[in-house]
């Protein structure tokens, strides 16, 4: 597993997951991973677009889905 910021422990799969209502969900179209360098660097105006879903974030990467 993995520990993100803002939804603890996630599971390590070769796909992305999320987890909502206690149920972890496979996520399978319009999802990036951005470097965590990126993210920081960039993250207001990539939150603020409202374009974009933020599904987790760590210390090496920032999962996002497209809208």
């Amino acid at each position: 597993s993995k520990t993100y910021s803002d939804l603890g422990k996630l599971p390590v799969y070769g796909i992305p997951v999320v987890k909502r209502d206690g149920e972890w969900l496979v996520v399978i179209e319009n999802i990036e991973f951005v470097p965590s360098q990126f993210w920081l660097k960039n993250k207001d105006s990539i939150t603020n677009s409202g374009k974009v879903e933020v599904l987790a974030v760590n210390e090496n990467a920032a999962v996002i889905r497209r809208k």
